[in-house]
């Protein structure tokens, strides 16, 4: 059986009148088949979830949920033609990896619209399982249809002189035939318009029947499935409705969906077509397998969040492995980290120097400064430090200089492992040993970048207010 992925071709009147006639009601509950092959693995998949949610906490299992559910809403939209979708694309959207909206908005403007329509029905469903409305109802139905074709303002629809675009009814039976010229030229006849509303009366009424309540999730699915498409009571949408609708029974035993993957798109038609020549096991048991999938997509994500992480393992061993540098290395950390601070003021202050007053930066081989308790100063020539020089050269030649001391920890307690300070001055800079190796992060840098900035500062406003205090009469 064709579904609204079809592209409408015009019938003529007598041709709908035909169309009409030969449609055949959909069977009643007693004629379906009434086992599969597929409940019994269905079953088996659906114990094997139960046991491994027992080990697990409720947010992850809810995960693991909610990534068939997505799954399945977003493909039930990519059957229909809706837009397009790939296992790649399907599983970003089901997983919500990163960038996953601006992924489905590529595949059309209203794509992404029509998948939170799509994802609502189905949270519509689950809803109706766990909360307050036990029955299925053609209100509910109506419900469902109209939160699913949302984000549509018309469909094609055949009228007595061709197809025409119009505004779809949402929440409403059809009211123009919706038969359907095939891609291969043929034409498939779903209820005639006067017919709907009782079909649909008779269709409720089969699932209130006894049997129908006592069988199996999937055999319920799978005629609630393939009755509801034979009526096709909608304008559009209706494979949509189907899909979602169907899942109410799985969802009853499992808590997930049906989940039918657009690249299973044609086996589905199939065995449609098949079950609209009576064959209907085909349909049964793609049903079935469909059940089955969704609840080992939820397993399979359930058992590998639960299982050890690798990235989480390999960031342990990293831990376990790494060794906290020697004195020795700390003191080569240190010197690069003068360098790369002498380096960085001198740049600084190159472009900073005006007409009047003129900054430099030199190394200095001894501190002023102690080291504070728990630091030494790191050894070597010309590492102890930096003395930054501020000269002014109008009106009167005059100079204040700032001293910036280097000092190294090699206590692990001590947070700071690397300590700038300046003289005379309670401004200081401490940089962890993690913020400086095996790498210097851009937010140390940045850090340092600041502090030499505002130490030029306080330099200049200290050589401002001298020259201004030897400018009073």
């Amino acid at each position: 059986m064709a579904d609204d992925d079809i592209a409408l071709q015009p019938l003529t009147p007598d041709e709908i009148a035909e169309l009409d006639a030969a449609y055949e009601p959909f069977p009643s509950f007693d004629e379906w088949p009434q086992d599969s092959p597929t409940v019994i693995s269905w079953r088996e998949s659906c114990k094997k979830f139960s046991e491994v949610a027992q080990r697990a906490d409720e947010d992850a299992v809810n995960r693991a949920r909610e990534i068939a559910l997505r799954a399945a809403a977003f493909d039930t939209g990519a059957i229909e033609g809706l837009y397009s979708t790939n296992r790649g694309l399907t599983f970003t959207v089901a997983e919500q990896s990163a960038l996953w909206e601006q992924k489905v908005e590529a595949q059309g403007s209203d794509a992404l619209a029509l998948f939170e329509a799509q994802l609502r029905a189905f949270e519509l469903v689950l809803d109706h399982v766990t909360d307050s409305v036990p029955e299925v109802t053609q209100a509910w139905i109506r419900r469902i249809h109209e939160e699913i074709t949302a984000p549509q303002e018309t469909y094609l629809v055949h009228t007595s002189v061709g197809t025409q675009k119009q505004a779809l009814p949402r929440g409403e039976y059809k009211s123009h035939p919706n038969h359907v010229r095939t891609s291969d030229g043929g034409v498939h006849a779903y209820a005639p318009v006067a017919s709907t509303q009782s079909e649909m009366e008779r269709f409720i009424s089969e699932l209130e029947k006894p049997e129908f309540r006592a069988a199996s999730p999937i055999i319920q699915a799978s005629f609630v499935h393939y009755a509801f498409v034979a009526i096709h009571p909608f304008a559009d949408g209706n494979g949509r409705v189907a899909r979602a609708l169907a899942s109410v029974f799985t969802y009853r035993f499992a808590s997930v969906p049906l989940l039918i993957l657009n690249d299973e798109r044609d086996r589905y038609f199939e065995s449609l077509a098949s079950a609209d020549q009576g064959q209907s096991q085909a349909f049964v048991d793609f049903m079935g397998k469909a059940a089955k999938d969704a609840v080992e997509l939820a397993w399979d994500n359930l058992e590998t969040a639960l299982a050890p992480q690798p990235e989480q393992i390999i960031d342990r061993f990293d831990e376990l492995n790494r060794v906290d540098p020697t004195s020795q290395e700390r003191n080569e950390v240190a010197l690069e980290l003068a360098r790369w601070v002498r380096t960085t003021a001198g740049e600084m202050v190159e472009g900073m120097g005006g007409e009047s007053v003129h900054l430099d930066v030199e190394p200095e081989i001894g501190n002023w400064n102690s080291p504070p308790s728990n630091y030494r100063e790191i050894p070597g020539t010309g590492t102890k430090g930096i003395n930054i020089t501020a000269t002014t050269i109008m009106p009167d030649k005059f100079q204040l200089n700032c001293r910036v001391d280097f000092f190294v920890s090699d206590d692990p307690r001590v947070q700071g492992s690397f300590l700038m300070s300046v003289k005379d001055d309670p401004s200081s800079l401490a940089l962890d040993l993690e913020e400086l190796w095996p790498k210097m992060s851009a937010i140390s840098q940045n850090r340092v970048e600041n502090f030499i900035r505002r130490t030029l500062g306080v330099l200049l406003k200290n050589i401002q207010d001298e020259v201004l205090e030897r400018q009073k009469p």
